[in-house]
This record gives C-alpha cells, structure tokens and sequence, in this order.
C-alpha cells in the first residue's frame, strides 16, 4: 500500500509496521499532533481492513 503523509509532518515522523510514529527528538505543535493522530489511525485502519 502506499500512503501520503502531510506535509506538515512528513519529515518528523516515519513509518513502522503498521502504523506511523514521531521520530526521535521530534516535537509536535498542537496542531501538527492532531494531524498525527488522524494519519496515524486513518492508517492503521486502512492496514486492518486490507488484511481482513
């Protein structure tokens, strides 16, 4: 599968099997962590759904 990060968070966090995390030392604005948390379970469950 491929997916599009934002690009406000695109080069603070990376991609791990099965999800999405911040990278070490990286900090996040309000805004930028509530753009995470929607990518991060917009993807999870788009990988859940491929592999039912």
């Amino acid at each position: 599968m491929l997916f599009f990060l934002p690009k406000e968070i695109e080069k603070k966090v990376t991609f791990c099997p099965g999800s999405i995390k911040i990278k070490d030392g990286m900090k996040l604005t309000d805004k930028e962590m509530e753009i995470f948390k929607k990518t991060k379970a917009d993807s999870e469950k788009a990988l859940k759904s491929r592999f039912e």
